[in-house]
């Protein structure tokens, strides 16, 4: 449930940033049409192309399991010292 939570509240930072603040900024810096279409693209684009990447890493992973656990791991060493 903490690494939901964590996911939402990082999903609403990048929302609120990228949807609502960047733009505005962007056109009170006098930022052209152009430039400004990139702004609201590029952060889905790079999304798109990190899940396709992560994908390819997960396929290529010799064990799953400590792929997708091993933050998990991790963070319980980390405790334990």
């Amino acid at each position: 449930m903490r690494y939901s939570v964590r996911d939402g509240v990082a999903w609403s930072v990048m929302f609120g940033a990228g949807e609502s603040y960047l733009q505005a900024f962007a056109v009170f810096l006098k930022a052209s049409t152009a430039q400004i279409t990139l702004l609201v693209a590029l952060p889905s684009l790079l999304g798109s192309l990190s899940q396709l990447a992560s994908a390819w890493v997960a396929g290529r992973a010799i064990q799953r399991k400590s792929l997708i656990f091993g933050g998990e791991r991790r963070r319980r060493k980390r405790e334990r010292q």
